[in-house]
């Protein structure tokens, strides 16, 4: 954040965070500290959805990143990206057109679901 003082108006004025988004298509391949910087997220189906990044975890396979994100988790595998969701994020996929029980993510190497992340 920056603050400065308005020269006109003897007032303090804030800014917010700068953010700059970066698009990928596999958080499988980013390296650990790409991942500790990554704030949002936000994922595109039929609508979009927005979600605020809390932390993560790499399986010790390698092939499977958890993000952990306000009010669930989302799973990502090497092969198919984005392969799972839990709980709140589940809820706002869903609520943005994925079917969890067809074709929302990768089906026979076709993506379905593209994202954005912001690095922190």
């Amino acid at each position: 954040f920056l603050m400065t003082k308005n020269k006109n108006k003897n007032s303090v004025v804030k800014t917010g965070e700068a953010i700059t988004w970066s698009p990928t298509n596999h958080l499988v391949d980013l390296d650990n500290e790409d991942l500790r910087n990554i704030k949002y997220l936000s994922l595109a189906y039929h609508a979009d959805v927005h979600l605020h990044v809390k932390g993560h975890a790499r399986a010790s396979s390698g092939k499977e990143v958890i993000l952990l994100v306000e009010g669930g988790t989302l799973t990502f595998q090497d092969t198919i990206s984005l392969s799972n969701a839990t709980g709140d994020a589940r809820f706002l996929l869903e609520a943005a057109g994925a079917d969890f029980g067809n074709d929302v993510f990768e089906n026979e190497g076709n993506r379905k679901l593209s994202y954005l992340m912001n690095l922190g």
